[in-house]
């Protein structure tokens, strides 16, 4: 085994160290073949011994300063993500019977409040429509019955007078009707989506 051969070796064993302790070590041995000299080469190579010794001894002393050899440092680490992760799936699996029970409970309340929303405005809905309509065919069967009668003008006129005035209930429902259609039961929707929304966002935020 020459230098080259041996320094590759070596350098190969510290390739779990820091990088500042490694080079360190590597340019310590660099300079010490150096200043042997070439004709010295085998004689250092005796003296210090195979590299597996040499990476060894580094590897104790720097253990004896506290510095921990980096692959090593990555294993605690893995080991501790590794307990880290046990420990929440045991909280989980010891939570779960409490909170899945609550979560069911929370999202039935939440299809329930949902359904009485979505109930009562389709209640509201047909009430209007149902009132709009009959204000329709009442103005129109006053005002038939208004020009049927007008052999007695008083009786008559009184009839068209009401069905005028059913016509003008028909066209203000009428216009509640569109507007509680277009802007009150897409704001309720609206409202609805913005609610079931925040609860899964409020559940994603707790699970991360």
């Amino acid at each position: 085994m020459n230098k080259d051969q041996y320094l590759r070796k070596l350098e190969y064993l510290l390739s779990d160290l820091p990088e500042d302790e490694r080079r360190e070590a590597m340019e310590y041995y660099v300079e010490y073949f150096e200043e042997a000299g070439p004709e010295r080469e085998a004689e250092v190579i005796r003296e210090l011994g195979t590299p597996e010794t040499v990476a060894e001894t580094i590897h104790k002393e720097l253990a004896d300063k506290g510095i921990v050899p980096y692959q090593a440092e990555k294993k605690q680490k893995k080991e501790r993500n590794g307990w880290q992760i046990a420990f929440i799936v045991l909280v989980c699996v010891l939570v779960s019977p409490i909170v899945i029970p609550i979560g069911i409970a929370l999202l039935a309340v939440v299809i329930a409040v949902l359904a009485c929303i979505v109930a009562l405005i389709v209640s509201v809905v047909v009430a209007v429509v149902s009132i709009v309509a009959a204000f329709f065919v009442a103005a129109i069967l006053l005002f038939v019955v208004g020009i049927s009668n007008m052999g007695l003008p008083l009786v008559g006129l009184m009839m068209i007078g009401i069905s005028f005035l059913c016509a003008g209930l028909f066209l203000l429902c009428g216009w509640g009707l569109i507007k509680l259609c277009a802007v009150v039961v897409p704001a309720v929707i609206k409202g609805c989506i913005h609610l079931i929304g925040m609860l899964f966002r409020e559940k994603e935020a707790h699970k991360a």
